[in-house]
């Protein structure tokens, strides 16, 4: 998926096959016996899914008179799990798909020329094909049972995706967001791509105005959409920049909320422009005349890397406020969501908590060349009780380099190599030979 962040976004995706029929009776008697005694192949126990590879599907579809499916997620598309979860499971969809198509699901990211052979961008995204091979229709995104089976039909039937989507949009009122994202993600895809624009700015326009839970994928998954369109439609970057420099404008004049922020700061990400984020956080922090204090406050974790990076410590510190209580706060949420996600494979928790020390390491570096050591003492014991595996150690240690402070490198060996497992000890002397 392209995905409140990312919430919302993010983080938010049959009938018979023309001329390829089940076999009947007195067709079956004229097929040569080859094809009478093969083997069958069943799906996986449980499910409509096979184990069987791309070429092996169309082989059996043909045979079968049926369609290919292909499901291509990947392991951390969250859109992918809720539709193992609450669509794949469904005793409706279960049984369709067994009778009209020999279903695969295949991992984008493992099996790539698969995956670029059908113009793969976003997911989870779910291809119908034809035995030898062309494209019937597709499905992309999370769908519901019921959803799922209506558009996985129009789909077998070579209708247009995108009519269907506006009728949709009718029936459930025009100013659905996610909708009219889908709509403009199909428009793109068949290569319409002014009409697909003015489906997607009207989402970043006025998204948030009728989704509630609209705001992460706004800034994600849309403004990667859009971003991606750029590419073969450069409108599509202007609109952005036009955008971005309307969003500054109105915060040098103080207009401008808190969260515009977030919208600066994700526009130039896209625009491959992260600098000009830092510049504006580094302008408001000049002009402290129009009352911008806290839209700086929000940008700083946007600019918290170009900071580190610039080693531009004492701002670090000084942008963080109480860094212990920023980070407490920080794990307190983060085992929040991890208990959300305790009964999911492949959840994002395992991201997530890395993302978190390597923030909290941050922290600790721009502590240390500061000379606030009783400050970096306490980073340090918060992030190895939230995290003590070897990967915590590592990353504090490397960090305790880059500050120059082989001491606090060589404090960090020691207790790495009395607290990590013994199969793990081999990361924490790797890192030892980094220390000077």
């Amino acid at each position: 998926m392209k995905r409140n962040t990312l919430t919302a976004a993010y983080v938010s995706l049959l009938c018979l096959v023309p001329g390829c029929r089940k076999p009947t009776p007195e067709s079956a008697a004229s097929q040569p016996a080859q094809a009478e005694t093969r083997p069958a192949v069943a799906p996986i126990e449980g499910t409509a899914f096979y184990d069987l590879s791309f070429a092996d599907a169309c082989t059996k579809a043909k045979h079968d008179g049926k369609a290919i499916m292909v499901d291509f997620y990947t392991t951390w598309c969250i859109p992918c799990k809720k539709l193992d979860k609450e669509t794949w499971t469904d005793a409706a969809v279960r049984r369709w798909l067994l009778e009209k198509t020999v279903a695969l699901r295949v991992d984008a990211e493992k099996l790539k020329e698969l995956a670029q052979r059908y113009r793969i961008d976003g997911y989870p995204t779910m291809v119908f094909i034809k035995p030898e091979g062309t494209e019937l229709g597709r499905v992309v995104g999370f769908r519901e049972p019921k959803p799922f089976l209506a558009q996985a039909a129009d789909a077998l039937a070579g209708r247009n995706p995108a009519d269907r989507l506006q009728e949709e949009l009718k029936e459930s009122g025009e100013n659905d967001p996610m909708k009219r994202q889908q709509l403009g993600d199909e428009l793109a895809r068949q290569g319409k791509h002014a009409e697909a624009l003015e489906q997607y700015l009207w989402c970043f326009d006025h998204g948030n105005e009728h989704g509630m839970g609209y705001f992460g994928v706004r800034l994600s998954f849309l403004l990667s959409s859009i971003a991606q369109l750029g590419q073969k439609y450069p409108p599509a970057l202007t609109a952005l920049r036009e955008r971005r420099d309307r969003t500054v404008a109105a915060v040098l004049e103080g207009k401008a909320d808190t969260l515009t922020a977030l919208d600066i700061s994700a526009l130039n990400r896209e625009l491959h422009e992260p600098e000009r984020t830092l510049e504006l956080y580094d302008q408001l922090g000049r002009d402290k005349t129009k009352g911008n204090a806290p839209l700086r406050t929000m940008l700083f974790n946007q600019v918290l890397d170009a900071l580190i990076a610039a080693q531009r410590y004492q701002d670090v510190v000084d942008g963080a406020g109480d860094i212990t209580a920023t980070l407490q706060q920080n794990i307190a949420e983060h085992r929040l969501t991890a208990a959300r996600f305790k009964d999911q494979t492949d959840s994002p928790v395992d991201y997530m908590r890395g993302k978190l020390v390597e923030k909290g390491a941050q922290y600790y570096e721009a502590l240390l060349v500061v000379k606030q050591a009783k400050s970096a003492d306490e980073v340090r014991d918060l992030l190895v009780s939230f995290d003590g595996n070897s990967h915590t150690y590592v990353t504090l240690i490397r960090h305790a380099i880059r500050a120059g402070d082989a001491a606090a490198a060589r404090d960090l060996l020691k207790l790495g190599r009395e607290a990590v497992p013994e199969e793990q000890r081999a990361d924490i002397e790797q890192a030892a030979q980094q220390i000077p």
